[in-house]
């Protein structure tokens, strides 16, 4: 800058040979370093644009990499959260929706899922298995009011003690599952249960009367209670049908009472121990049956007693009838006597059927 200066100078002064040959010498010189230098910096300068560039465009495509990593990311952790949403609420409602379905149909043996859950599903599972419960105590009871009263119309109008167990035993068991059944009157004068009916039970080797505390009968007789039997051996007895037989894996006597007076035995044997609600069914029923019962015991013994009354007013007719036929005889002889004594006033002579006197 100094030296271009300096030329401009001489140029200006008029000595322009001094301004040229400066120009042309030392000025030359350092002009021809100046554009080497200044085309080295521009080379430099180039190459680091060249490699900036590159590095940004390496930049460029690591950041298009990893946003495509984070995208593929983005999306297996949507998939995920999407499945673990779809197990988190649509299961919970398709398995709930299945229950609520399945108690409107009536099936309350399947529980409820999810109602072990913490959560909102969780709730909504209890309150359901809440809604199972009370409808299956509802169907429980509308099942045992509408057996009972079966059972009871079938029991009215009976009119022996053996139409009376046949109809209960034949109403009840299948009500129980299926099996054979005995009904059995209890006696007082000796003690005794006789079996006046039966269900299902084949006449051939089974007994039909049993002193108190003799069988299973016997000793629900005697004990005034329950009494069960479970695991029966294959020999103890063998439930038939037309199709085949099996051998009962339980048995059980219930007595039927009146306050404190046994009045019969119900000896029961099936495949399978009772239900909740067959066990209900029979707290209800027995108290109902027993009644029943009692009536029909005392209507029997009223008619007997009616039998025996008219009975003996019939022989009390006989015998009235007898001695007024007696009566006249007797007035019929004591006319003919007066009418002999009136014709033989002096003697009287009586003889037998032989003539003799």
């Amino acid at each position: 800058i100094a030296g271009a200066e300096k030329v401009m100078d001489l140029a200006d002064a008029g000595h322009r040979d001094e301004a040229l040959a400066l120009l042309m010498g030392p000025q030359a010189d350092i002009g021809s370093r100046n554009g080497k230098l200044s085309s080295e910096w521009i080379q430099h300068n180039e190459q680091l644009a060249t490699v900036a560039g590159k590095a940004v465009i390496d930049s460029i495509d690591g950041a298009r990499w990893r946003m495509l990593y984070a995208l593929c990311i983005a999306l297996v952790l949507s998939g995920i959260l999407g499945w673990l949403t779809f197990r988190a609420i649509v299961n919970p409602i398709h398995g709930l929706q299945t229950s609520v379905e399945s108690i409107a149909r009536g099936d309350y043996a399947r529980a409820v899922p999810f109602t072990g859950a913490a959560d909102e599903t969780g709730m909504l599972a209890r309150s359901i298995d809440v809604l199972k419960k009370g409808a299956a105590e509802m169907d429980d009871q509308r099942w045992i009011r509408a057996n009972v009263a079966k059972v009871t119309a079938e029991l009215q109008g009976v009119d022996s003690l053996a139409g009376f167990g046949q109809n209960l035993v034949s109403s009840l068991a299948p009500m129980l599952g299926g099996g054979v059944a005995g009904f059995y009157i209890f006696e007082s004068s000796p003690e005794r249960i006789r079996r006046v009916a039966a269900y299902g039970l084949a006449d051939g080797g089974v007994e039909a009367t049993f002193a108190v505390g003799e069988g299973l009968a016997g000793q629900c007789a005697r004990e005034r209670g329950q009494v069960t039997l479970s695991n029966l051996p294959p020999d103890y007895l063998q439930v038939t049908s037309g199709l085949g037989g099996a051998p009962p894996k339980h048995a059980a006597a219930w007595p039927l009472m009146s306050q404190d007076t046994l009045l019969a035995v119900i000896e029961f044997a099936s495949f399978r121990e009772s239900q909740p609600r067959e066990r209900a069914l029979l707290a209800e029923l027995f108290p109902v049956a027993a009644m029943s019962l009692e009536i029909l015991q005392r209507n029997l013994r009223t008619k007997e007693l009616l039998k025996q009354t008219q009975e003996q007013a019939r022989q009390l007719e006989d015998h009235t009838e007898e001695l007024l036929a007696q009566q006249e005889s007797l007035k019929a002889s004591e006319e003919q006597f007066r009418t002999l004594l009136e014709a033989a006033p002096d003697a009287l002579i009586i003889s037998d059927e032989d003539g003799l006197d």
